[in-house]
């Protein structure tokens, strides 16, 4: 396993979530509340990331990275 710390524009979450298939469902609430905590400056780094498997597909993280495009 990899882990690293970066930051991911809502260019490059654009990118990851073009390749995105077999997820569950988004819950665009979700969504917005995440988004509004990013652009209220809320957001904390925590355990919980962006996971890929080994193949490069996108397990987890799908409602971060659109709430990443909704906030700019």
């Amino acid at each position: 396993m990899k882990t690293l710390v970066e930051s991911i524009s809502p260019t490059r979450a654009k990118e990851i979530l073009l390749a995105n298939n077999g997820n569950r469902l988004i819950s665009w609430g979700w969504v917005r509340k995440l988004a509004g905590m990013m652009t209220r400056g809320e957001w904390l780094l925590t355990h919980q990331g962006i996971a890929f498997d080994v193949y490069g597909v996108l397990i987890d993280g799908q409602h971060r990275l659109e709430a990443i495009i909704i906030a700019g």
